[in-house]
């Protein structure tokens, strides 16, 4: 006896769980950090180191700011924008260093590729 079975469904449900997978650990990662600020200011405030609340906050909205500016001016595509500043979240709650080397661009990149 011998079964045939079409996998095209089973690949294309196997490829949506790994994305949404992905995206549920780039939200997990975004929202540790977000708990780890938000208890590093309570702290402070606790403390009566309004100042040091201050400096932190401002430095925190620099650093945001920066990050999605570098971005932003390099990257074109609002869907692949958002995912490189999505995942340097993910590599900084890690303390990795994420790199975004403009590099040699391949013949698949659309000719707005920006080039540094």
């Amino acid at each position: 006896m011998t079964t045939v079975r079409d996998r095209t469904e089973l690949l294309s449900l196997q490829s949506r769980l790994s994305a949404n997978l992905s995206i549920t650990d780039t939200l997990r990662a975004q929202t540790h950090e977000f708990d780890n600020l938000l208890h590093t200011i309570s702290g402070l405030v606790q403390l009566g180191e309004y100042d040091e609340v201050t400096e932190l906050v401002g430095t925190l909205a620099r650093s945001r700011a920066e990050v999605s500016g570098f971005v932003a001016d390099r990257i074109s595509d609002p869907a692949v924008a958002a995912l490189l500043v999505a995942k340097h979240a993910v590599a900084a709650e890690r303390q990795v260093l994420l790199d975004l080397d403009p590099g040699p661009v391949s013949r698949t990149c659309p000719p707005t590729w920006p080039r540094t």
